[in-house]
C-alpha cells in the first residue's frame, strides 16, 4: 500500500477503493485480448484446441487479476477458461441468426452467473438478463452476417 504524506492541517482525502481506472482498462484489455487469442484457436473443435482455448481464457483472467492487484480467484479463472473453451463455430452458424442468438445468449448469461457466483456475489437477475440480451444480439447479428457454409 503506498504511503501518503499530507501537510499538517490539510484535510484527509478519502482513499479510493479498488484498482485505478488505468488498471481497470489494462485488465479489461487483458481479458479481451485473451478472448481474441482464444477464438481462432477454438474455431475447429478438437480436444487439443479446446484445451488450448480454455487455457488462454484462464491465463488471460489471471493476468487481468494481477494487473488489478486483486487476489487470484481461481474459480473465476476456471469460469473464463470454460467460456473460452466453447468452440466459436458451435455458437455462431452462418445464415442461422435465431439459433446463433439463442446459443450465444445462453452462454453469455451462464457466464455472467458463473462470474457472479465465483466472486461470492448473489445472482443479479438484471445483470444476467442484460448480459444474455447483449450476447444474444451479438450472436444473432453475427449469424445473420456470416454466410452459410456449404455442406
Amino acid at each position: 500500500m503506498p504511503i501518503t504524506v499530507r501537510r499538517r492541517g490539510a484535510p484527509a482525502q478519502a482513499e479510493s477503493e479498488g484498482p485505478s481506472t488505468l488498471r481497470r482498462v489494462l485488465a479489461g484489455a487483458a481479458r479481451v485480448g485473451s478472448g481474441v487469442l482464444a477464438t481462432p484457436v477454438g474455431m475447429v473443435p478438437s480436444p487439443p484446441t479446446t484445451a488450448a482455448a480454455g487455457a488462454i481464457g484462464s491465463l488471460g483472467e489471471l493476468l487481468a487479476q494481477r494487473i488489478e492487484g486483486s487476489p487470484y480467484n481461481l474459480k473465476r479463472a476456471l469460469v473464463e477458461g470454460s467460456i473460452a473453451a466453447v468452440p466459436f463455430g458451435k455458437l455462431i452458424k452462418g445464415g442461422r441468426a435465431l439459433q446463433s442468438a439463442v446459443r450465444s445468449g445462453a452462454l453469455s448469461g451462464a457466464g455472467e452467473a458463473g462470474r457472479e457466483l465465483s466472486m461470492g456475489e448473489e445472482l443479479s437477475p438484471s445483470s444476467i438478463g442484460l448480459t444474455t440480451l447483449l450476447g444474444g444480439a451479438t450472436g444473432g447479428i453475427l449469424g445473420k452476417l456470416t454466410p452459410p457454409m456449404l455442406r
